[in-house]
């Protein structure tokens, strides 16, 4: 019985039992670790396509605000040369009287015509200041939960974080025309904004040459609307290649995710065939040691 154990025969299939059911249990191994690959795999993901979310939400949100610049310059533009024109030709001497008639005839009557026209010219310069502030606080709105994205809007000082979005100086855009302009105080056209009495007065008293000084500063105000629209673009630019470069994160983890699962796939069929495999040796040799035992 002894001499008979030790044949090769039974070595040979102790041998394969015991190799596929090592092979089995490496497989078994491999298919847990790439589970866990898979796991990982799935929660980055998971995250990248958060991150490109987020990012295709903001330059849509960016889009909107610039959308809404881009309107409102081309309509403040036109209306504040249709005022101011049509201001001057009311009340220039020089001009003909039946170019005027044809403007008066378009209203009730000429007092209508002036009432219309400067208090008309009066609040465009109101809507235009609005424009500007609403610009601003929308892109406030934006940025200021984007931390991550826009870190050049933030500044920490002393372990406190401090915001610095992107605003217009009122007056600074006024000291670009002041040269131009007759009457040079600012505080002029800032008190026209809060102050009923200011508005009004600025109605009554503004001479043709006043006039022509608003309609210069008004002009430069919504001319530096562009500024907000010019630091969307540059922003859009900015998270375009932050998308670009997630979204090929994203294409690279689609093709690792079905990489690996393949070859998950693939241990979990090895598995099963050394264990297949295994249970057939073992089997094989039961059925060697009951013939041998019958020999014996």
């Amino acid at each position: 019985m002894r001499r008979n154990l030790n044949s090769g025969k039974f070595v040979y299939l102790i041998l394969l039992v015991a190799f596929f059911t090592l092979a089995s249990y490496l497989f078994d191994q491999l298919v847990i670790r790439k589970e866990d690959d898979l796991r990982n795999l799935k929660i980055k993901l998971s995250n990248t396509n958060i991150t490109i979310d987020n990012i295709s939400n903001v330059i849509t949100e960016l889009t909107s605000v610039q959308e809404f610049t881009s309107t409102s310059y081309v309509r403040l533009k036109r209306t504040s040369n249709y005022w101011f024109k049509n201001l001057l030709l009311i009340n220039h001497d020089l001009i003909p009287v039946d170019i005027k008639r044809d403007i008066v005839s378009n209203f009730e009557s000429e007092s209508d015509a002036i009432w219309m026209i400067k208090t008309r010219f009066l609040e465009l310069y109101k809507d235009i200041i609005w424009t500007h502030n609403s610009s601003r606080k929308n892109l406030e709105n934006i940025y200021q939960w984007q931390q991550s994205l826009f870190p050049k809007y933030f500044e920490s000082v002393d372990g406190t974080t401090y915001s610095k979005f992107p605003d217009i100086d009122f007056k600074i855009i006024f000291d670009e025309i002041k040269y131009l302009l007759v009457n040079k105080n600012f505080q002029r056209y800032v008190e026209i904004l809060y102050d009923e009495d200011k508005f009004d007065e600025a109605y009554d008293n503004f001479t043709i040459q006043d006039w022509a000084d608003f309609h210069k500063f008004t002009y430069n105000l919504i001319n530096n609307l562009e500024y907000y629209y010019n630091i969307i673009t540059d922003d859009i630019k900015y998270l375009d290649k932050f998308l670009e470069k997630d979204e090929n994160i994203r294409n690279s983890l689609i093709e690792k995710i079905s990489t690996t699962n393949s070859r998950k796939n693939y241990f979990i069929l090895s598995s099963i065939i050394s264990q297949i495999l295994s249970l057939l040796a073992l089997l094989i040799l039961f059925r060697v040691l009951l013939l041998n035992n019958k020999k014996f």
